[in-house]
């Protein structure tokens, strides 16, 4: 990777968790800690414009979170959700909130979300944000136009919260029987194996964590590029450093080539040259290390990391395609997502990921000509396929408005 800006790799090494994991030496007695994780989805045009229409989910729930009417999981048809959505360019994805703690408490939780709605969670919330009802969509079907009053558009701005109030207590001997409820999907159990404590709601209902979805529209503190070398840019708009950054490429033979930098500073710029580098067959230990390390040196502990990483392996390392991993600042999760937690804690610590799919301009031209044909087109099923046909739509009437009088304006190619 070339890089104008870029901090040493020594200050990237020396970041630490805040305190040492449950069990270790130097625990704090009395008090407890805080540890987040959670990931921004979004998808990049070659322009470095966010794409609207990120708002499905790859990771299936189980039927017993909660969440919004219309947004249940497996609320999705023909690539929309029952309650319609729009102007979604950050997916908020799979936040979970750990404590710490060597005696048990009464605790109560606050998140707001600007820029979103949270859309879906568990255990069962005590307040938050309350969107319309879509009862008369659940009631007309799905063919039928839906209300505007039932619509949100996150274009136009929404501010989003969620409380919990929660009994904080050690996990013993019987955690896992206290948890288990069955139907759980393998990206629910991968969070429990840590050493966190448990959290009970009035209803009873327990778990090894917080937990929250959500769909927005917010520009986050760094913009990718990409050029027809395949070269791709990254641009720190913010005021803090961002901690590190993985670029990663899969092809359809599942081959892989990646590129890890530990840190880029406030106003840095940076590219990535993965065309010199070879595709490996033999990819998947290094990549998981080195995604790992990225994870424990931004603040979390080592299960942590690897309860992140295997929660969501498949979405972001099974996937051909090229994406970028990058670590959020600190001050820009708080920004975004302000987290206020009764009675303090006396270490906190958020790992956001922000995950950026790059779309090449290579790859932009196979989706034009992909979408020109709404029957044969492999990516109308695809999760990000309502981003990719904003891509296409951008293009068409980008190519109409610039070809002569004379010349035909190619015909929009038919979205879902």
């Amino acid at each position: 990777m070339k890089t104008t800006t870029l901090i040493a790799s020594l200050a990237f090494a020396a970041i630490s968790p805040a305190s040492p994991e449950p069990g270790a030496p130097g625990i704090v007695t009395g008090g407890y800690t805080l540890h987040e994780w959670g990931t921004f989805t979004s998808v990049s045009g070659s322009d470095g414009k966010l794409l609207p229409g990120v708002h499905l989910e790859e990771e299936p729930l189980p039927r017993f979170v909660y969440s919004h009417e219309g947004m249940e999981p497996g609320a999705v048809r023909d690539n929309r959700w029952v309650r319609p959505i729009a102007g979604v360019t950050v997916r908020l994805e799979t936040p979970v909130i750990y404590f710490y703690t060597d005696k048990p408490f009464e605790a109560r939780v606050d998140v707001k979300f600007n820029g979103g709605a949270i859309s879906q969670w568990y255990p069962q919330r005590s307040g938050g944000e309350a969107p319309p009802t879509v009862r008369t969509i659940l009631t007309k079907g799905l063919d039928e136009p839906a209300p505007e009053s039932n619509r949100l558009d996150f274009a136009a701005g929404y501010h989003g919260s969620i409380t919990w109030g929660v009994k904080v207590e050690p996990a013993n001997d019987d955690a896992m029987g206290r948890v288990f409820r069955g139907g759980e999907t393998q990206s629910w159990i991968f969070p429990r194996h840590t050493d966190s404590a448990l959290v009970t709601n009035k209803e009873g209902e327990t778990e090894k964590y917080l937990f929250y979805r959500g769909v927005g529209n917010f520009q986050p503190p760094v913009v990718f590029t990409s050029a027809d070398t395949g070269q791709v840019s990254v641009r720190n708009t913010g005021a803090a450093a961002v901690p590190g950054i993985l670029a990663f490429e899969l092809d359809n033979k599942s081959s892989a080539r990646w590129s890890l930098t530990r840190g880029l500073a406030p106003g840095g710029s940076a590219s990535f040259e993965l065309g010199s580098r070879a595709f490996a067959k033999d990819w998947r230990k290094s990549v998981y290390a080195e995604a790992v390390q990225m994870l424990v040196s931004a603040g979390l502990y080592r299960k942590e990391a690897d309860a992140m990483i295997q929660t969501w392996w498949p979405s972001y390392f099974e996937r051909a395609g090229f994406r970028v991993f990058w670590v959020v600042p600190r001050e820009t999760a708080d920004a975004i997502l302000p987290l206020t937690v009764t009675p303090a804690p006396q270490h906190t610590v958020r790992v956001m990921v922000g995950r950026t799919e790059i779309l090449s301009p290579v790859f932009e031209k196979v989706l034009v000509e992909s979408f020109a044909d709404a029957q044969r087109n492999p990516w109308r099923g695809d999760r990000f396929a309502p981003a990719f046909a904003a891509r296409v739509s951008a293009l068409t009437k980008s190519t109409a408005q610039t070809l002569p009088p004379s010349v035909p304006a190619p015909v929009p190619p038919a979205t879902r």
